[in-house]
C-alpha cells in the first residue's frame, strides 16, 4: 500500500479557539474580549501547513491524530508560550510544536493596538491512501 502525506491545520466549522490574555497572563473568555484580528501566520496558513514535517517513524507506523497546541503570540508577533493541550504521540506533538514556534505571526489587534493573545491551534496528521 502506498501512502501519501497529508498534514492539515484543522479549522473546524466553529474555527480555532481564540482566547485573550491580560498583561498578568490571566486568560479571559472570548465573551470578555473582542479582538479585531486574531493571531495568524505571516505567510498564511498554507505555508504553515507545508512547514509541518510528518515524523518518519510515525509515518511508517501509520500513526495519525490531531495535536492541540495552546499558542500565545505577543504584541511583537513572536511566540511567547506554546503548550501541548492534547497530544497524540511525542514525535507528532513535537513536530507540530516546532512548526508553530518557528512561524512568524501577526499579533492580535484590539482597539487598534496589538495585544498578546492565545489561540488553540489543532494540527492534524493524516496519511491518505495514494490513488493509482
Amino acid at each position: 500500500m502506498r501512502l501519501a502525506l497529508l498534514i492539515l491545520i484543522a479549522i473546524t466549522l466553529t474555527g480555532p479557539v481564540f482566547l485573550a490574555t491580560a498583561d498578568d497572563g490571566a486568560v479571559s473568555s472570548p465573551a470578555e474580549e473582542i479582538l479585531e484580528n486574531v493571531p495568524a501566520p505571516v505567510d498564511g496558513w498554507p505555508a504553515l501547513i507545508r512547514s509541518v514535517k510528518y515524523p518518519e517513524e510515525a509515518r511508517k507506523s501509520e500513526i495519525e491524530g490531531t495535536v492541540l497546541i495552546r499558542l500565545t503570540v505577543g504584541t511583537d508577533g513572536k511566540v511567547a508560550r506554546a503548550e501541548i493541550e492534547t497530544g497524540v504521540r511525542d514525535d507528532l506533538d513535537q513536530a507540530a510544536m516546532r512548526a508553530l514556534r518557528e512561524a512568524q505571526w501577526t499579533p492580535a489587534v484590539k482597539a487598534g493596538s496589538p495585544v498578546e493573545a492565545t489561540v488553540i491551534v489543532p494540527v492534524q496528521f493524516k496519511l491518505e491512501e495514494k490513488k493509482k
